[in-house]
């Protein structure tokens, strides 16, 4: 088990998981399950990659241990710097946006944006600017100081993305984060992160079993297998799609077609 990086506020860096493997054991039986079985993949320096596949193949699994989150595994997980490919000194900024926007429900949006930038380390003289900056940025500037249960499901994961970027991440990790959105709501809200990433350029890992979603969104898609000994199985390069791009694209309806059928042989 291995990792390792540091990096300075912002700046994107490269990702490399390297025959990464998790077991859990049932309690008081014996058996495990092997959710992860030699997964190898890279993530280039602002790069947006997003992880298919279907319910029970482990990207959940694998975001929590690219954040920290979850530290028993083997194989191991690196980081380095931007396009320089030198080893980075420590850790890198990472944010992680889940399924549910887990807002603190006493702290209003403002002070859920506070709390996050006060775990990172910044400066309380910090806090409004950024704040301000990034509630505006995601169409909030007026509800700085609603609670997050008088705000729509649309609204507080809007708030959940201000809290992640106000970090200044080197590191997005996102799981499933529209999944319970309408379509519409989902669409806007693809639109707006690819917004901000444009501007920011952050190095994104994405979770989903949408194909649709995969295709939108990202520069590369990985797909996974369902467990157990789930692993990368296929990989997709989605430079021929330009970007902006567009759901009334025919290039793009094709692509997620293939996307669709390729995601397919790796169900079962």
């Amino acid at each position: 088990m291995a990792a390792g990086g540091t990096v300075g506020l912002g700046m994107s860096v490269n990702i490399a998981v390297k025959n990464l493997s998790k077991e859990f054991a049932a309690h008081g039986t014996g058996a495990a399950w092997k959710a992860l079985d030699g997964v190898n993949l890279e993530v280039a320096s602002g790069e947006f990659v997003t992880i298919l596949g279907p319910s029970g193949c482990g990207k959940s699994t694998l975001l929590n241990i690219l954040s920290g989150l979850d530290t028993h595994f083997t194989g191991s997980i690196s980081f380095t710097q931007g396009d320089s490919g030198g080893t980075a000194r420590g850790k890198p900024r990472i944010a992680y946006l889940f399924q549910e926007p887990r807002l603190l429900p006493w702290r209003t949006v403002r002070g859920n944006v506070e709390f996050a930038l006060d775990a990172a380390g910044f400066s309380r003289s910090e806090w409004k600017g950024r704040c301000n900056k990034w509630l505006e940025l995601v169409g909030l500037g007026g509800f700085a100081e609603f609670y997050p249960l008088q705000l729509s499901g649309g609204m507080q994961q809007r708030a959940a993305i201000a809290r992640a970027f106000s970090i200044e991440p080197d590191i997005l990790l996102m799981d499933e984060p529209f999944s319970a959105l309408d379509e519409l709501t989902a669409r806007r809200m693809r639109q707006e992160l690819l917004d901000l990433w444009e501007a920011n350029r952050h190095s994104v890992v994405f979770v989903t079993h949408n194909s649709l979603e995969a295709v939108f969104l990202s520069d590369r898609i990985l797909i996974m297998n369902r467990g157990p000994s789930s692993r990368v199985r296929d990989e997709i390069s989605l430079n021929h799609l330009p970007r902006p791009r567009s759901y009334e694209d025919p290039a793009q309806f094709e692509t997620q077609k293939d996307v669709l059928a390729r995601l397919m042989r790796h169900v079962d």
